[in-house]
């Protein structure tokens, strides 16, 4: 389980997908970007991720499909 262990877990709802390739969206200065990912597995309801990610970085976990890169967004604590 070494893949697992340097793993990001992140909820499944969180992952979107242009063609081929896995992304989430992150949160940067009031906005979002999309960030590459490698799907590494399933764990639940989440996915194991590989991505390049500083810790503590915000992720849109819901409703990734209405996203567009640069849309506006805000953080609901």
């Amino acid at each position: 389980r070494r893949a697992e262990a340097a793993a990001l877990r992140v909820p499944l709802s969180a992952l979107a997908e242009n063609g081929a390739r896995p992304f989430l969206w992150r949160m940067a200065g009031g906005r979002v970007e999309a960030a590459p990912v490698r799907l590494l597995g399933l764990a639940g309801e989440d996915a194991l991720i590989a991505a390049e990610l500083p810790p503590g970085t915000p992720v849109v976990a819901f409703g990734v499909h209405r996203l567009t890169a640069g849309q506006a967004v805000r953080v609901l604590r």
